[in-house]
């Protein structure tokens, strides 16, 4: 009877044990990474991370170096914004939610740059071009 007793309560002590466990899809999200510009215009910047495991999905926000923005829903692992000012600097910050909404830790604060005013620039363009070219019949 002993013996019946202590597996009866051993079972009940593993039982309860294996319930507290994280699963991995319950385990805490880890900080979104590798965070790297892929597109601007002078309008609109792209940008990427890498995947987080365990994500079901991620959030953005935008600052021009004053105030973010309040989070947007993400499309996988890239996102852009738009109708932005030309030639500035921007920061963007990620975190990851798992399927249950459990929020995981954001990501640094990240640097883009839309493209600069092409309207402004060619006159400049010109100028240099023609540097560059009485430089070469020198």
């Amino acid at each position: 009877m002993k013996n019946y007793l202590k597996t009866i309560v051993t079972f009940i002590f593993l039982m309860a044990a294996v319930a507290f466990v994280p699963t991995t899809s319950e385990a805490a999200l880890s900080t979104p990474t590798n965070l790297r510009q892929t597109r601007a215009t002078d309008n609109s910047v792209e940008f990427t991370w890498d995947t987080v495991i365990g994500a079901y999905d991620y959030y953005t926000s935008i600052s021009d170096g004053m105030a973010w923005s309040e989070p947007e829903r993400a499309w996988d692992i890239k996102e852009s914004y738009s109708k932005l000012s030309a030639g500035r600097t921007y920061y963007v910050k990620v975190y990851a939610i798992d399927k249950n909404g459990n929020k995981g830790p954001e990501s640094a604060a990240f640097e883009v740059v839309t493209a600069p005013d092409a309207s402004h620039c060619q006159g400049t363009e010109l100028i240099v071009g023609l540097i560059i070219i009485e430089l070469v019949e020198i």
